[in-house]
């Protein structure tokens, strides 16, 4: 009679067989998805960068043309509040020569 072996028997490899070659085919897939999404997410993280440096050079170029300097904001106010100043003296001086004149008469 020989070696012969009945399928699904004791002996028989098949099943192994199919299931080595179930996973090898699912491991191929398996890496070749995580490649991809690798790929995807480097691409990705790429666009970001460089998005974030666009959006930085249009902020520098907008506050480089409409900014405010701190410096000459305050250089300003203070020339504001002197001319302030100034003109509060004209005013009692000329309230002061207003009441003088008054009491003249």
């Amino acid at each position: 009679m020989g070696s012969w072996i009945p399928a699904g028997g004791i002996g028989d490899n098949q099943n192994i067989a199919g299931v080595i070659t179930a996973f090898n085919s699912q491991q191929t897939a398996y890496t070749e998805f995580v490649g991809d999404l690798a790929m995807h997410s480097r691409l990705n993280q790429s666009s970001v960068t460089t998005a974030q440096s666009l959006n930085n050079n249009a902020l520098q170029a907008r506050d480089s043309l409409s900014g405010v300097n701190l410096d000459e904001e305050a250089a300003n106010l203070m020339h504001f509040q002197q001319m302030y100043q100034a003109n509060a003296k004209v005013i009692s001086t000329a309230d002061s020569l207003f009441a003088t004149l008054l009491n003249s008469f």
